[in-house]
């Protein structure tokens, strides 16, 4: 993969869990793919009353997760929630009703996505007024420049996101809830976020010291420690925020599964990579934040990427080390439409142990390629 011009050239440890296991020599053990779920992509654009069917003829063990709240637009009824001002409620209604109904009645586990710092669908002018808009330091713009991102040190930030999450168990009785948390989805190495006056002030806090004053480009030892120090904050927090969202979540689906999701690679990428996704999902599974763990790839590469598979296997071997041990499953098609060429990185991913696999749709098609492809791997 290349890269762009790299901005942040600090040094970051990697977590213990992960430097301890070199990626493994050995060829992997083979599996079968026993259980498929499918996620919906916000822009689903498909017939709602078939879904659980559909879904349910991948096999018993599948599952459907649904937006929820996603790019700052709730997807469940607006009048059974208190958001933020910033939030919008989704155009697309979702019939939570129907789906809950139709899936348990076809054995399919019906669960809700969070995306709790992506914002794009919030307006930067709502976002700044309730004090929620993060900002970005760039050498080619000011440190004003702004996000569609939630700012990562607001004080009422957590606690709202876990209201929502709350009410949206209370209200739509899902099976579970899927959470993605990160302050960037593409890799463009100049997106450093943390300097809204929101994060700014709770790190001086913290530190005594405001990310303003430290440099991205370290120019001796002392240097490197302050943005050390920084950037594993900035993780910290992000900890914080699904932590609190899934104690909600758990608040009222006692029972209900709990997944997050994350860059397969997060812990292989170049360092610059992390530093600005600030992404830490093995930290959310050893707090007890999910049981579950599902893996994707970065924009413009696929599971055929040995690299890829690499890290996947790195993954598995850490979260088996877990008690109770988690099990990582890839997802595939998470920035395009899915094709038939998207549909057959199964076969690289099988042979790796990937007995449990997430794919995204966004259209009936979708689902019926998806059920050829399938069909045309068990003959």
């Amino acid at each position: 993969m290349l890269l762009p011009h790299v901005v942040v050239v600090a040094v970051m440890s990697l977590p213990h869990a992960w430097a301890d296991v070199a990626t493994p020599n050995t060829e992997p053990t083979g599996a079968a793919l026993h259980a498929v779920d499918i996620r919906l992509d916000p822009t689903w654009a498909g017939d709602w009353g078939r879904l659980a069917e559909r879904v349910a003829a991948f096999g018993p063990n599948s599952r459907l997760c649904v937006p929820a709240f996603e790019g700052g637009v709730v997807y469940f009824p607006p009048k059974s929630v208190r958001p933020p001002g910033c939030l919008t409620a989704s155009p697309t209604r979702v019939p939570w009703p129907l789906l809950r109904k139709e899936c348990r009645a076809r054995g399919v586990q019906l669960m809700g996505a969070f995306d709790l710092l992506d914002w794009h669908g919030a307006s930067d002018e709502a976002l700044d007024a309730a004090g929620l808009l993060e900002l970005r330091a760039l050498r080619s713009e000011p440190v004003g420049s702004s996000t569609p991102y939630a700012a990562v040190g607001a004080r009422h930030l957590a606690p709202a996101l876990s209201s929502m999450a709350r009410t949206f168990g209370l209200r739509c009785r899902p099976d579970g809830l899927m959470v993605t948390c990160r302050l960037r989805h593409s890799y463009r190495e100049t997106d450093v976020l943390g300097y809204s006056d929101a994060s700014r002030l709770a790190y001086v806090r913290a530190a005594s010291i405001d990310p303003l004053d430290i440099l991205l480009d370290p120019v001796n030892e002392g240097d490197l420690a302050y943005v050390n120090e920084w950037l594993h904050w900035r993780e910290d927090r992000l900890t914080d925020v699904v932590a609190e969202v899934t104690t909600g979540f758990r608040a009222a689906c006692p029972r209900g599964t709990v997944s997050v999701r994350g860059y397969v690679d997060t812990y292989d990428a170049p360092r610059q990579v992390r530093l600005c996704l600030a992404e830490n999902w093995m930290a959310w599974l050893n707090r007890g934040c999910a049981t579950d763990l599902v893996l994707h790839t970065w924009p413009g590469t696929t599971w055929a990427d040995r690299v890829h598979r690499g890290s996947f296997r790195r993954a598995k071997l850490v979260t088996a080390r877990l008690d109770p041990p988690v099990v990582p499953q890839p997802e595939l098609g998470s920035w395009a439409p899915l094709t038939e060429a998207t549909c057959a990185e199964l076969e690289f991913l099988v042979p790796e142990g990937a007995c449990h696999a997430t794919f995204v749709v966004r259209c009936d098609e979708d689902l019926a390629l998806l059920q050829r492809v399938l069909a045309g791997r068990s003959r």
